[in-house]
């Protein structure tokens, strides 16, 4: 698999995948920032709002209403700040790219 950022995805199956996929590594953030307060005094936030917005995208998807749009999904703003708190940030890069040109090929 591409290692670009900006490669979207090429089909809806593969879409959903790295919602899918996304949505676990939110959940393992959630879990692993559990533990260092300090850090998730700050991050609770961005992790709500990553999470909604992942979940909202997953269901239009699989109730067949999502239309791509070029825009940035809504939670992009909030996780440009936090960078080094998200290990994952390639893909949601991945996904917003998909959401914004629709997928590639």
């Amino acid at each position: 698999m591409p290692s670009s950022p900006h490669i979207r995805a090429r089909s809806r199956a593969e879409f959903v995948e790295l919602v899918d996929q996304a949505l676990v590594e939110v959940a393992d953030l959630r879990d692993v920032l559990s533990f260092d307060e300090a850090q998730m005094s700050g991050a609770g936030s961005f992790i709500d709002e990553m999470d909604q917005g992942l979940r909202e995208l997953r269901d239009a998807l699989a109730n067949g209403g999502y239309r791509h749009r070029d825009a940035d999904l809504p939670f992009m703003e909030a996780i440009r700040d936090v960078d080094a708190l998200i290990p994952f940030r390639q893909l949601l890069l991945r996904i917003n790219a998909t959401h914004r040109k629709g997928v590639a090929g």
